[in-house]
């Protein structure tokens, strides 16, 4: 790849980062609920990164967390937002995150094993 192509394609990836969060910041501005706001984060995010699903989570003061906002692009899976708090425990994403401190990717949840609290699957 030629210098000057790197250049353009860190500046078009820059543009498209701004644009994002111009977007989110129109909302904001709009007093959107907060629920539109986070699904909107979630779905630019998803933009950015090139993923095909994305989530906000609140990491609780009791050790558990909550989705507070999901994007998932058509056909792939949707996380919901939860009505009951997650465990922080185990090998997806949020767990790992709270743990490290940094950003995780997890590309395949195959090997995992994910239970629902009070579920006992």
């Amino acid at each position: 790849m030629k210098v000057r192509d790197a250049t353009v394609e860190r500046l078009e990836r820059l543009l498209k980062e701004q644009a994002a969060l111009r977007r989110v910041a129109m909302l904001v501005a709009r007093d959107a609920p907060a629920r539109v706001i986070f699904e909107s984060v979630c779905e630019e995010v998803a933009s950015v990164l090139g993923v095909t699903t994305t989530n906000l989570v609140r990491y609780e003061g009791d050790g558990t967390a909550s989705v507070v906002g999901a994007w998932a692009q058509e056909g792939a899976p949707l996380m919901p937002l939860t009505s009951f708090p997650l465990p922080l425990d185990g090998g997806t994403v949020a767990p790992r995150v709270q743990r490290s401190g940094r950003t995780v990717r997890v590309d395949d949840y195959g090997n995992l094993i994910i239970t629902r609290p009070g579920s006992g699957k």
